[in-house]
């Protein structure tokens, strides 16, 4: 017969009603009477002749007999090595905590679901490490039923040994569960050894090993790590086996691990190197190798200070995109045909299938049928290789689900935003058919104006679809929810330019200003309650500075009378410090646009101005003493610009096109024709998303009536930020000194200016932190042509802190190739960075 009692784990039922019959009641005084004096203890020693297990099977010879006596009972020693242990009973809290936690009782009927969902129970207590369970049936047909419980070893102390790099208050973090007085619980201690290890290897100990001392653990109950440091590890070398169609260089961008170097630790990362691995994996697939397989491999040096990283690569074959097969499901064939499909897909017959372009054609087709109405469209890919070649066919099931027309479109929300500055962002109209498309454009559209809250679990805006009118249900409404958030402020600053100087900067903005909304009280005034809700933008500009101060105070529309047209007016006066002379502006510019469709704006501009030069020595060129004085400067512009930047201050892609003209009128008489051209292309995207992008700038000004009609400071210079490498407005013709009539080596501006550059930039930290390299080149002359060529190369950073400025922090380094003899160089430039 066994000795060792099977342990159950079962789901808990309902405790069993105490019976109530004449025979349970008969059974349970025979029990007490007749079974007294052949108990003796009580636990029983599994010296009893009727000793037997409970079993998990069929066998249901002891169900519903009754429960004469229910004892609990822990072994004196180790029950898995006696081949007769001995028993005793619990202390009586460990008793009091079992009892509470069993629902079998002496007296009631033996239930084997109630006695595993018993030990279910007990197990769940951290106060026993084991839970077993034993039936000894009696003469009279009853049962004695035994909980054999082991009780749970206590964590006395906690420590750590050997280790020299890390504080024990810095490991003390990873121990997380494992308390004093707590359970001895294994799997939390192997964890935190684990977690221990982590930490090490973040700094390069990859070789470490952390292990618990069992003895201390089970003698005394200390729970010792001991900690093998070993050596920090630095990768020497990254290599890359089995990589026959991409050099390492290329595979070398798609992963994080790098060699050690001057300003990289180069260090072994587990999580790291895995996450390389499955980056290796999605840059083959998306190039055609559909069946690679990679893993890695770690090799130490003898000294364990170094380590070769190698990269283990089976390729495959690449694999080509065949044909498209749709599957049409509930009239899909009715909105587009396969051959239409076909022309929306970016992958054509014979490309490379790869990951992106197939999930961009889903995305375009799914679209296609958003746009038409089917909001619920649903379209499924799977590829169908060719078991003999190495081509794919692409099976797309499509359902496109009912088809929708626009309802009602209501807005909530807007407490203090009037509707139509909300409605004029909208694109989803009313009767039209109800595209998901105009949807997200809309979301996106209403998120970018800044008058909601971006913090807002839905970034501030919400669009969502409404079920279907029962009237009329082929019309869907469209909810908009938006959460204002405060669109006025003050902010204090401080900016530097190596253009510019030193300048300080204060700002009062409210970005959803209303003329129109007088206060009627003075309370409603200072509660923020008038002036606001028209989609407005006034501000009020103090940037006082070493070199520069600008005070400025404007008055923005983006939709004039609820029209395509944009008008601004500002009131300004400037006060800038040149090294040849002192400069003071005052006046006004105003500006009328129109907006034609989404890319293309046209302005007309009116610049009022009031310009005063002084403080010139005598030693000044001849050009920058005859425009001393205070002169009255009209401008009137017209400009046509084109814009598809997805990005306005940091673009992967689009273009930036302007073309201006400008008459001055007034104390001078010149006109001023420019253009300007410049294209971001991205030449390749990481599996992060991130770009590296290629951008080509091209500028050209004009003044046709040269140098002796218009004065020193508005004429054209190139110089500092818009051409690195030199200084300031130092790109120039030169004229001669006032004072001797000799050539002097000061700048006094050209009449034509001309500019063609090309900068790559790749990101290094994640969006954040790019590393740019470019080629300037141009010249300023008297009148059109290409002599005195400059040109410059330099590397620079951009630094994306969108706390501290929408536009990226620009610092370059620049080394002029081709300059003149007078020319003054700038090794290097700061700035915020604007792309055009």
């Amino acid at each position: 017969m066994p000795t060792n009692p099977v342990r159950y784990r079962c789901p808990a039922v309902p405790r069993s009603t105490p019976p109530t019959s004449a025979l349970l009641v008969a059974a349970v005084l025979a029990c007490v009477a007749g079974t007294e004096a052949s108990l003796g203890h009580a636990w029983w020693q599994p010296s009893d002749p009727a000793f037997e297990p409970l079993v998990e099977d069929e066998d249901d010879r002891f169900e519903s007999r009754v429960i004469c006596r229910l004892v609990i009972r822990t072994p004196t020693g180790n029950i898995d090595e006696e081949e007769v242990p001995a028993y005793e009973p619990l202390n009586a809290e460990l008793e009091n905590r079992a009892r509470n936690a069993i629902r079998s009782y002496e007296g009631a009927p033996f239930r084997s679901a109630t006695v595993r969902a018993d030990v279910d129970r007990l197990s769940r207590l951290i106060s026993f490490g084991q839970v077993r369970t034993s039936v000894v049936p009696l003469d009279d047909g009853s049962v004695d039923l035994f909980f054999t419980l082991t009780e749970q070893p206590v964590i006395t102390d906690v420590q750590v040994t050997g280790n020299r790099s890390l504080s024990d208050q810095r490991l003390a973090q990873a121990v997380g569960d494992v308390l004093i007085g707590g359970p001895v619980e294994r799997f939390q201690i192997d964890r935190a050894a684990r977690r221990m290890e982590a930490l090490y290897r973040e700094r390069g100990f990859y070789r470490v090993q952390v292990r618990v001392d069992e003895s201390e653990l089970d003698e005394n109950g200390i729970v010792l790590f001991r900690v093998r440091e070993g050596t920090r590890v630095k990768i020497a070398d990254i290599r890359f086996q089995g990589a026959d169609s991409f050099p390492p260089k290329l595979l070398r961008r798609e992963i994080e691990t790098r060699t050690a170097g001057f300003f990289r630790k180069g260090q072994i990362e587990t999580r790291t190197l895995d996450n390389d691995v499955g980056a290796i994996v999605r840059f083959y697939r998306d190039r055609g190798y559909l069946d690679v397989r990679a893993d890695r491999r770690v090799n130490t040096s003898r000294d364990g200070s170094e380590a070769i990283v190698e990269f283990l690569i089976d390729e495959g074959p690449r694999y080509t995109f065949r044909s498209l097969r749709v599957d049409f499901v509930d009239g899909a064939l009715e909105v587009f045909t396969v051959e239409q499909l076909a022309g929306l897909m970016t992958v054509r017959p014979g490309d490379v299938y790869g990951a992106t372009g197939i999930d961009e054609s889903i995305k375009i087709i799914a679209d296609a049928y958003g746009m038409m109405g089917h909001t619920g469209a649903r379209v499924s890919s799977s590829p169908l290789r060719d078991p003999d070649r190495p081509q794919v066919d692409l099976l797309l099931t499509i359902d496109p689900g009912p088809k929708y027309r626009t309802g009602e479109v209501v807005i909530a929300g807007n407490d203090i935003t009037k509707q139509n500055v909300i409605r004029r962002h909208v694109e989803v109209i009313p009767g039209d058919p109800l595209s998901t498309v105009s949807i997200d454009r809309t979301e996106r559209r209403l998120r970018g104006i800044g008058l909601f809250d971006p913090e807002n679990r839905n970034r501030g805006v919400k669009l969502t679809l409404q079920p279907p009118d029962p009237t009329d249900p082929e019309y869907r409404d469209v909810l908009i929810e938006v959460d204002e958030t405060n669109t006025g402020g003050i902010s204090f600053g401080g900016q530097v330019s190596s253009d510019l100087g030193l300048f300080g900067s204060i700002s009062l903005t409210q970005r959803n200003f209303d003329v129109t909304d007088v206060p009627d009280s003075a309370g409603e005034f200072f509660a923020g309650r008038s002036f606001r809700g028209g989609g407005q933008t006034f501000q009020i500009n103090a940037l006082p500075g070493t070199e520069v101060q600008t005070y400025t105070i404007s008055l923005s529309e983006p939709y004039l009378l609820e029209t395509d047209y944009t008008g601004s007016a500002a009131l300004q006066f400037r006060s800038r410090d040149f090294d040849e002379y002192d400069e003071t502006r005052f006046g006004g510019n105003f500006t009328l646009g129109r907006r034609f469709g989404t890319r293309w704006v046209g302005t007309s501009s009116l610049r009022l101005q009031r310009v005063d030069i002084g403080s010139i020595p005598d030693d000044e060129p001849v050009d920058i003493v005859e425009s001393q004085g205070a002169a009255n400067i009209l401008g009137i512009g017209f400009s046509l610009t084109r814009r598809t930047l997805d990005n306005r201050f940091l673009p992967d892609r689009g273009s930036f096109t302007t073309l201006s003209v400008e008459q001055v009128l007034g104390d001078f008489d010149f006109t001023r024709i420019s253009a300007g051209h410049e294209v971001f292309i991205p030449l390749r995207g990481d599996f992060l998303g991130r770009s590296t992008v290629l951008s080509v700038a091209t500028r050209a000004a004009y003044i046709p009536q040269g140098q002796s009609a218009v004065p020193v400071y508005e004429r054209l210079y190139q110089g500092g930020q818009r051409f690195r490498g030199f200084d300031f407005r130092t790109i120039s013709p030169r004229s001669v000194r006032f004072d001797n009539g000799e050539p002097s080596d000061v700048p006094v501006g050209g009449t034509w200016s001309f500019f063609t550059g090309v900068e790559l930039r790749q990101p290094i930290v994640e969006e954040t932190v790019h590393l740019v390299t470019f080629l300037d080149t141009g010249t300023v002359l008297e009148s059109p042509g290409f002599e005195e060529y400059r040109v410059s190369v330099g590397v620079g950073i951009r630094i994306a802190v969108p706390v501290l400025s929408p536009a990226p922090l620009a610092f370059d380094f620049g080394f002029p190739l081709v300059d003149e003899e007078d020319d003054e160089g700038r090794l290097f430039s700061f700035s915020v960075d604007v792309p055009y």
